[in-house]
């Protein structure tokens, strides 16, 4: 990239977004700090070019294996694609995961390949709203409805047969020709089910709610992740990514992900993570980790601080919790008691859990960034001062679930059988997180899409 040449794609991005590169002075002309940070950003991705072909010759003995590659951004995906296709058609033995890639054409190259590809595309977060549900809007045989909330499930004489909404002020039922499918998640796909009549008789019956289906079980085995973070300082101003939440860096980052699809915005800034056991005994790995490369302040990284943390938490909590009605109205929120904390392993996993993460940033890999431990604090090591810790600052991780858990006929508890129907009711299934009977041992989002594409198969061929 030339001077001359970077300067006049300078002057045409200034020209797109209104926001000024250079300043004007009576001797010429200087970059503005918008210029400075736009100019840093594109010396980064050709630096980062470089570490990927270096990277890649340092492959040049490897005929069979498998290699990880990571990068930050999908602005040279198709450099990347065409340098693996090259080597792969040289060395078709060794096969690559790329993290964090968006690009289309590295997607493809890497199809038959093993791959991790966060959920993004092309800069967006590709949930399942963008993923699945707005593609299907395009066909004749789907409505959707936003701003409808669900008051109960029709059923009459042990058959769903429509569901009642509100919208716009308005009552409206909807009738089902062959079944409905509850995806409310796991709280309120069980206050839907409670406000139809299915669920415990003695709950039901303080509400004043009539019995159809007597199902202990809904609501209850509620579960999730905890998780807290161990912080720690950063000598070197600017070394962290707290200063991508300055103002004017946000701001930056918003004109280049609406210009570009490209920079902090497109991406996921949690991008290392492992898994641990919590002892020798563990069958499996039971505690998580993320590492977040931000000095942070509860969920919030303080633009001028310094520093990383690490999100740990178990994966396999024994607690449990519930989900109850606060009322028979539908636009009453339930009752929702976690739990969490309750079981004397937690607390044990927590504590392993923090050990883990202190011997990590001991190691000599964080010599050249390592402050220090800020929270819990490195005087901070017995038992009870960090289970203060952990009951101050532990917090959910998002993955609720287990509150109509699928299960055999022998299990009282169980509010679905083995094709996610809901016992005792015809024409009625729950196809979401609720129907877990226990939580995954990592994020449950790829497994909630997998209960839905399998209880799709299950509606087709029963």
């Amino acid at each position: 990239i030339t001077p001359s040449a970077l300067n006049r794609r300078l002057l045409s991005i200034e020209e797109e977004i209104g926001v000024p590169i250079f300043e004007r002075l009576s001797s010429g002309v200087r970059l503005s700090t918008a210029g400075e940070i736009l100019v840093e950003h594109i010396r980064n991705q050709v630096a980062d070019m470089e570490r990927v072909k270096s990277r890649i010759a340092d492959l040049s003995g490897m005929r069979m294996g498998h290699v990880s590659i990571a990068i930050s951004e999908d602005c040279f995906g198709s450099f990347l694609s065409n340098r693996l296709i090259s080597y792969r058609q040289k060395h078709p033995g060794v096969t690559f995961t790329i993290k964090n890639c968006t690009r289309t054409d590295a997607e493809e190259m890497l199809r038959d390949y093993t791959a991790d590809i966060a959920n993004i595309d092309n800069g967006w977060r590709s949930g399942t709203a963008r993923a699945c549900i707005r593609p299907a809007m395009k066909r004749p045989n789907v409505t959707v409805l936003t701003k409808a909330h669900v008051t109960k499930v029709l059923i009459e004489n042990g058959k769903a047969i429509g569901v009642a909404y509100k919208r716009n002020g308005r009552d409206t039922i909807v009738h089902a020709a062959r079944e409905i499918v509850l995806c409310a998640g796991a709280f309120q796909t069980p206050q839907i089910l409670m406000l139809s009549g299915l669920g415990s008789a003695d709950q039901l019956k303080q509400h004043g709610i009539p019995v159809l289906a007597d199902l202990p079980g809904v609501g209850e085995n509620l579960q999730d992740h905890m998780e807290c973070h161990i912080k720690f300082d950063c000598p070197h101003k600017g070394m962290s990514k707290n200063h991508l939440t300055k103002q004017h860096r946000i701001i930056l980052a918003g004109i280049e992900w609406f210009l570009f699809k490209t920079g902090p915005a497109s991406t996921t800034h949690s991008r290392v993570g492992a898994f641990f056991k919590s002892s020798p005994e563990a069958t499996h790995p039971d505690i998580q980790f993320h590492f977040w490369p931000y000095r942070m302040e509860g969920w919030s990284p303080p633009p001028n601080e310094d520093g990383y943390s690490f999100d740990v938490g178990p994966t396999k909590s024994p607690s449990r919790g519930w989900v109850k009605l606060k009322s028979a109205d539908p636009f009453s929120p339930p009752l929702i008691q976690l739990n969490s904390l309750s079981h004397e392993k937690d607390m044990s996993d927590f504590k392993t859990a923090i050990e883990i993460a202190r011997d990590i940033a001991g190691q000599k890999a964080f010599d050249f960034c390592r402050g220090d431990e800020l929270l819990p604090g490195a005087q901070v090591t017995d038992d009870a001062d960090l289970e203060n810790y952990v009951r101050e600052h532990a917090n959910s991780a998002y993955h609720p679930c287990g509150t109509a858990r699928m299960g055999s006929d022998n299990d009282p508890n169980a509010v679905c059988d083995s094709r996610a129907r809901v016992r005792g009711i015809e024409g009625l299934r729950v196809a979401d997180a609720s129907l877990m009977p226990r939580i995954t041992n990592g994020n449950i989002d790829a497994p909630r899409m997998m209960i839905g594409e399998r209880v799709e198969h299950f509606i087709r061929n029963d």
